[in-house]
């Protein structure tokens, strides 16, 4: 699917490597698209934000369900210890290596919980494997939102609305960790530059086993100095108020969630949003406008 917004695959997966390129500019590169959606289960805990339009941002140690590997960082603990430790011989790094490993095992668990990332997809309202898949679509259960892509939404702050790179070799977050320790130690304006290009890589590739996900992710790093107040509130709570960029909502075609989208009909129905039902014909789906 990458090429179909402008680049290819290894083009689109060197610019995510590169210590030079931050994420808005990737984005500028690409060709984005007009609409985006989200597929939601109707019977969840989140039910009230969804109808309210909020945009719920999830941590990505809650994936689980799906894929708790999403967002996991790997690095080379011998390459990145001899870095933050020159001075250090090869042996002597090898003999504290079994002390470091859990360690190290901690602090790359912790970084992934160091992010919130509100999950879109570019797949159409009527693809099938979405609208069957238990995480998304619930087996035609949900209902899916339809959003305008727009800079209010989409790009705030200079962070960036990317799509997921499907790819069996996963981020190597080496050379990150390397501007990490290059901060720590001389806190330059360039190793600051090359922390921010490299410390999202990570959140941007997945297996291809996912790629029918055709995912665009948009993720915001969990700070506290108060930024990104008007997407979370300061409990770290999703807040953002999506409405305005909602251009349609469509039902999923399972017949069993009748007082669901009752609910959605009445909340939707006069705010000049289009509501449609979703039909399936085997594995074909179609929609009509209620």
């Amino acid at each position: 699917m990458i090429e179909t917004y402008g680049l290819t695959k290894q083009e689109y997966r060197n610019l995510i490597e590169s210590p030079f390129i931050k994420a808005s500019d990737i984005a500028k590169k690409l060709i984005l698209p007009d609409r985006i959606y989200r597929f939601r289960k109707l019977d969840t805990s989140h039910r009230r934000e969804d109808l309210n339009g909020i945009c719920k941002f999830s941590v990505p140690n809650a994936f689980s369900k799906n894929d708790n590997n999403d967002c996991r960082v790997y690095f080379n603990d011998e390459e990145v210890i001899s870095y933050m430790y020159p001075e250090y011989s090869k042996k002597r790094i090898r003999s504290a290596m079994p002390q470091c490993k859990k360690i190290m095992q901690e602090y790359k668990d912790s970084l992934q919980g160091k992010i919130k990332a509100g999950c879109f997809t570019s797949a159409g309202p009527l693809d099938y494997s979405m609208w069957e898949d238990i995480n998304f679509g619930d087996k035609g259960h949900g209902f899916c939102i339809e959003y305008e892509v727009n800079d209010e939404n989409f790009r705030p702050d200079n962070l960036a609305f990317l799509p997921i790179l499907y790819d069996d070799n996963h981020y190597d977050s080496t050379e990150a960790m390397k501007a990490v320790i290059d901060f720590v130690k001389y806190n330059t304006i360039e190793s600051a530059a090359k922390l921010v290009c490299l410390g999202y890589g990570h959140t941007l590739i997945k297996p291809v086993k996912y790629q029918n996900e055709q995912e665009w992710r948009l993720v915001i790093p969990i700070r506290d100095d108060g930024t990104h107040l008007d997407y979370f509130n300061v409990d770290g709570e999703s807040k953002r108020d999506m409405t305005p960029a909602i251009k349609a909502i469509y039902l999923g075609y399972n017949e069993n969630c009748e007082i669901y989208k009752q609910e959605i009909l009445t909340h939707w129905k006069n705010k000049n949003i289009s509501i449609y039902q979703v039909i399936k014909h085997e594995k074909k789906l179609s929609c009509t406008k209620i």
